[in-house]
């Protein structure tokens, strides 16, 4: 909420009001921090590799490929190369998508 008023010289003061939310969200996740395209991006990702692939098999490919074709992403994209020639997302989606891989394996096998 953003008010505009006048003090007894006439300079103008803006005062703002943090507006709270009627539910407390104290521990709970803040997915609208995330952007949203971010997410939809990866979704592409991951579903044009269930195309290609089979669904979620990625979940059994090796870290270190995982690893591999995240610095491969990240090393196109810091040459200037903005999409993948293959799917023709951006590389910076592949990255974090093979980021995503190996942070579910790392869990996964710190829970085994």
């Amino acid at each position: 909420m953003l008010k505009i008023l006048d003090d007894i010289n006439g300079n103008i003061l803006i005062i703002t009001k943090l507006i709270m939310p009627l539910k407390d969200s104290k521990g709970k996740s803040a997915v609208e921090l995330i952007v949203p395209d971010f997410i939809l991006e990866i979704w592409q990702v991951l579903r044009a590799w269930a195309e290609k692939y089979k669904k979620n098999s990625w979940q059994w490919v090796d870290t270190e490929l995982h690893y591999a074709s995240a610095i491969r992403h990240l090393l196109a994209w810091k040459n200037w190369e903005k999409l993948d020639k293959e799917s023709w997302q951006h590389h910076l989606i592949h990255c974090a998508t093979n980021c995503m891989f190996i942070f579910y394996n790392e869990k996964k096998w710190k829970q085994d």
